[in-house]
């Protein structure tokens, strides 16, 4: 049972135990059903542990309910089934909203992923779109874990900082990428992967993935919010559209 065609997140079921064992390799419906989307709204997708249900926080076709006010001066607009976030401009500077109304907990044995269909980076030359998960009471940016996606570097962050950055030998498209971000906690770490997939090519064309392990503040057992957002590295206020 795939999600519907146009969803912003979703809880993934999981009854078969694919891990022998290991919990890193928990395999959630991303990997194994169609991918989501084909028209323009973002899309979400959170999958949760061996067994969960599945369900949309929000599609974006109607005025945004259960989020928080853009922060730092940004701002986020929906509009024709997606969602608009911008910054204030300025380097180093960001913003975000995250879904307040639903509280999603890293446990043991468990793996929550999310993922979101970008339509667009705005300013492509300094700006990153940015997908993550963060505690009830934190910031991104000093806690949780989020990807930022530009068209030439990724980073991977952890907590205050990024515990993965690359810059690209080829240039990633500016629009239309599936990006993913899965943990998965393993005794005292979490286990951290992301992704990047090419819109076109659906869950087969990965043009980014890598996999990192946290073990300073693995936040285990801490209730935390998904949440959007958009990084400036330099320069221009930048946005992004999911």
């Amino acid at each position: 049972n795939t999600p519907p065609s146009t969803p912003v997140i979703a809880l993934v079921p999981q009854e078969t135990d694919f891990t022998g064992g290991r919990p890193e390799l928990a395999n959630t419906c991303y990997d194994l059903c169609a991918p989501v989307g084909g028209g323009s709204s973002g899309s979400l997708l959170l999958a949760s542990g061996l067994t969960a249900s599945a369900f949309i926080l929000d599609d974006f076709n109607s005025a945004l309910s259960g989020w928080s006010s853009a922060a730092s001066g940004g701002s986020a607009v929906q509009s024709a089934g997606q969602v608009t976030i911008s910054s204030a401009g300025g380097a180093a500077y960001y913003t975000f909203i995250k879904k307040t109304e639903r509280t999603f907990t890293n446990l043991t044995t468990h793996t929550l992923e999310f993922k979101v269909l970008l339509n667009s980076i705005g300013v492509s030359t300094n700006g990153m779109a940015l997908l993550g998960w963060v505690p009830t009471t934190g910031t991104p940016g000093a806690n949780g874990y989020f990807l930022a996606v530009g068209a030439g570097a990724v980073q991977i962050w952890a907590n205050s900082g990024p515990i993965y950055a690359t810059n690209l030998a080829a240039i990633l498209p500016s629009a239309n990428l599936y990006l993913a971000l899965r943990m998965t906690p393993e005794g005292a770490n979490m286990i951290v992967k992301s992704s990047v997939y090419k819109k076109a090519d659906g869950r087969y064309n990965v043009l980014f993935e890598h996999t990192v392990t946290n073990s300073a503040t693995p936040m285990i057992g801490t209730g935390g919010n998904a949440f959007l957002g958009v990084l400036d590295t330099s320069g221009p206020a930048a946005s992004s559209s999911f």
